[in-house]
């Protein structure tokens, strides 16, 4: 999945210690202390919250 990769990568890039991903929300980084929008990605819906959850949850699974 492209858009969660994106948003990692730019929490690495901005030495992020969190995402925060929210219904209605853009993402948003912890970068020290303070919260941080990603301003370059559209906000998230529900449906891509779960296609992210998802996505999640089958790589860890394939990892083992």
């Amino acid at each position: 999945m492209v858009l969660i990769e994106s948003i990692i990568t730019e929490a690495v890039k901005r030495g992020a210690s969190d995402i925060h991903l929210l219904n209605g929300l853009k993402p948003i980084l912890r970068v020290a202390r303070d919260l941080v929008e990603i301003s370059e990605v559209d906000p998230i819906d529900e449906e891509t919250l779960y296609d992210i959850y998802d996505y999640i949850l089958r790589r860890k699974c394939y990892k083992r």
